[in-house]
């Protein structure tokens, strides 16, 4: 079912997923939340936008079962098309951007904050930013203040701390480079 939800883009929630809005959400695209392939069984997706938080929707989107997103207030989500695998994490209390033609796969998580206060740190928060034509592979970690470029493939398990260059391949923990790619979903 479709919702309007006063807002320019269209929503398809699919049977167990929850969508909890309290900041505006704005863009011309489509989301749907909570999708399973045929033979799954759907399990709780969760998109909540807290007072002071805003997503924006630009694309075609779409979130698989036991997806969790949280925008905290002063957070602003942007998502480009593409879509998040089941169980990926996204935690937002600054920017979080995620270009066109995405994939990120299963079990992958997002923070743009580290949620405490550390001595010496860089700051609290800091703006993730995912170019366009990413590929994230299963179980990667993208901590704060990183940006990959577009093109990037980051593959399986890997936990990304700095910058990746656009159409470069890393791996590891924490990311190195390993070579130029391309690729296409």
């Amino acid at each position: 079912m479709f919702a309007n939800l006063r807002t320019p883009f269209r929503v398809l929630i699919y049977r167990r997923a929850r969508l909890s809005i309290a900041g505006p959400v704005s863009g011309k695209g489509r989301l749907a939340i909570g999708k399973c392939w045929p033979g799954q069984v759907s399990r709780g997706t969760e998109v909540a936008v807290r007072p002071g938080g805003a997503m924006q929707v630009d694309g075609i989107f779409a979130l698989h079962r036991g997806v969790e997103i949280r925008v905290g207030k002063g957070g602003r989500l942007t998502l480009g098309s593409g879509y998040l695998a089941d169980d990926v994490r996204i935690d937002c209390h600054h920017a979080v951007t995620i270009g066109h033609r995405v994939a990120i796969a299963a079990r992958t998580v997002i923070m743009d904050t580290d949620h405490h206060d550390l001595t010496g740190s860089r700051g609290r928060t800091a703006p993730v930013v995912i170019g366009d034509d990413v590929w994230i592979g299963l179980g990667v970690m993208v901590l704060k203040g990183v940006t990959i470029g577009s093109g990037a493939v980051i593959a399986a398990g890997s936990i990304v701390v700095r910058d990746v260059a656009p159409g470069m391949l890393v791996a590891g923990s924490p990311a190195r480079d390993i070579r130029p790619v391309t690729w296409t979903i």
